[in-house]
């Protein structure tokens, strides 16, 4: 039994660390966010602005894949309604894959994002990239499968809970971006709902980029599944610099204060420790 409670402990001992690190930067931003910003926001950072274009495809392609992957999956064991069930997971990591090219384009260049011509690669891309996914996932074994399948389901879920509830919060709190403002006086604490945001520069609470990076956490429950402690450890800690480093950026460039960016976080590991809890319930390690 104190062996059972001292694996439970060791288990929880990450998600308590960053709950306790993401609250206390919660906590300084309620009171130092402006100034946070003031000092460390360089709009024209080349390397802010690679981030801000280039942050949110590993997470979202990588959610694209579990489709893909789930959908071979729904195939070779041809459950009940498998057909439908597979195009449902296909149309998925469509979706997924197709979102992730228009957004970082958008990112690119909101000229680019508008030619038709945009669209049309967009969608050519998106088969090529959606075959490929297909294509790796149908090398992966049955019994590979067949133990990942709880891990995948829960980066689907992570995946879709993250952007109904980060989207949902975004366009009604309608907080002003720092690079928006004018001067202080457009300035509001986090958590004080503004009202229904009208466009890009009223979204800055929660960050949407530091969210969509938490998903990347999942990846170390795949390892877990099949056994291999050592690469869940280490997908662990990539995972948590990645996020810390996307945080950093986004202050960077002036999309976000800290506190955007520590609630983000806050709000997609909560909706991770849930799915686990829901789909991977038998995961040994969080």
């Amino acid at each position: 039994l104190q062996e059972v409670n001292d694996m439970k402990i060791k288990n929880c001992f990450v998600p308590v660390i960053l709950y306790v690190l993401l609250f206390a930067g919660l906590a300084v931003g309620t009171f130092y966010d402006y100034q946070i910003s003031q000092t460390l926001t360089q709009m024209e950072d080349s390397w802010a602005r690679f981030m801000e274009i280039w942050a949110e495809p590993p997470s979202l392609l990588f959610v694209g894949f579990a489709f893909a992957a789930l959908a071979v999956y729904v195939i070779r064991q041809k459950v009940k309604g498998h057909v439908y069930l597979s195009l449902l997971c296909a149309v998925g990591g469509i979706i997924a894959v197709y979102s992730t090219i228009t957004r970082t384009v958008e990112y690119y260049s909101a000229e680019v994002y508008e030619m038709t011509l945009t669209k049309i690669l967009s969608v050519v891309g998106t088969v090529i990239i959606m075959a490929l996914f297909m294509k790796l996932a149908s090398m992966i074994k049955d019994e590979t499968l067949k133990k990942i399948k709880p891990a995948l389901v829960t980066v689907v879920a992570v995946g879709l809970a993250t952007l109904v509830i980060i989207s949902a919060i975004k366009s009604v709190w309608g907080r002003e971006r720092f690079r928006a403002m004018e001067d202080i006086s457009h300035f509001t604490r986090w958590y004080i709902p503004v009202g229904r945001a009208l466009d890009d520069a009223h979204k800055s609470f929660p960050s949407g980029h530091t969210s969509n990076a938490v998903i990347l956490y999942t990846l170390s429950f795949i390892f877990d599944r099949l056994g291999d402690k050592k690469k869940a450890t280490v997908a662990k800690v990539l995972a948590i610099l990645w996020v810390a480093l996307v945080m950093f950026s986004r202050m960077v460039c002036g999309a976000h204060f800290l506190s955007d960016t520590c609630a983000g976080a806050i709000i997609t590991m909560t909706i991770v420790i849930v799915c686990r809890k829901i789909f991977c319930k038998d995961t040994k390690s969080l």
